[in-house]
């Protein structure tokens, strides 16, 4: 039997098939090991979806550590981002919306969280019950005490509006190597106790758009309106792909808070 020999043209290409085989290998190479070292263009779908008045559990794991004892983790394991390990339950009550902080029934100290001017305030009690947690050795040491920053229960309207936390009311925490103004969104709860986590958000309503008093660096994707769906989103690295809370439209307060 005769072999046949493959002509000039053929080796060319075979050549060329196997050059873009390995370009599009290398391709989808770089692209893995990009997406675990940053987040991907675009929103994720959020690992978790809670809902309001349903309590739901935050565990927080053991972090890895390194050669020369830090700690080491992936901004985006969420569960070892949380400043405790252990388990903290949760329970998030739907949003509420008021004129003024103090009709909210926040305190306002001048120079330290003066309203925004034009703002509502989007309010949502969270209780927060700590079953099992221990805050970690090394918030410990950066914060001088146990404590939880609610910095991490952030807010967003369904269509990404932003909601900036700016009022707190929480058992206080002593010790803090912060000074007064930045310790506001600070709080512990110890192991078998629940305490109520009070937090309002400064929001600029659609409505009052015509009026201008919303500030004039704000553009119509930042402002929302009562029927719109809040989510409370978890963050502890990445808000991307974060745990969120599915809140739903905003009840309108027809008198001040009374903390009974």
């Amino acid at each position: 039997m005769t072999k046949k020999r493959l002509g000039k043209g053929s080796l060319i290409c075979l050549g060329v098939c196997l050059v873009c085989v390995l370009v599009l290998v290398a391709s989808r190479m770089a692209g893995t090991n990009q997406g675990q070292s940053e987040p991907e263009p675009g929103p994720s779908a959020p690992s978790k979806v809670y809902r309001a008045g349903v309590p739901f559990d935050l565990t927080g794991e053991v972090r890895g550590v390194d050669a020369k004892g830090n700690e080491t983790w992936d901004p985006w394991d969420f569960s070892r981002g949380l400043e405790w390990t252990g388990t903290m339950r949760v329970t998030v009550d739907a949003p509420v919306l008021y004129d003024t902080p103090e009709d909210a029934g926040f305190a306002v100290t001048p120079g330290q969280n003066d309203p925004l001017p034009g703002s509502r305030v989007l309010v949502v009690d969270v209780a927060l019950e700590n079953v099992d947690a221990t805050c970690r050795e090394s918030v410990i040491k950066e914060n001088g005490a146990a404590a939880l920053n609610m910095m991490m229960f952030g807010m967003r309207t369904a269509e990404g509006a932003p909601c900036e936390a700016f009022y707190f009311s929480a058992p206080e925490v002593d010790g803090l190597t912060w000074d007064q103004s930045k310790s506001m969104s600070y709080t512990w709860v110890e192991q078998g106790s629940t305490a109520k986590l009070r937090i309002g958000y400064a929001v600029f309503l659609k409505e009052d758009a015509s009026s201008g008093a919303r500030g004039s660096s704000l553009s119509d994707a930042d402002l929302v309106s009562p029927d719109d769906d809040f989510q409370m989103v978890l963050q502890t690295g990445w808000t991307d792909g974060a745990p969120i809370v599915e809140l739903g439209p905003a009840t309108v307060a027809k008198e001040p808070y009374d903390a009974g």
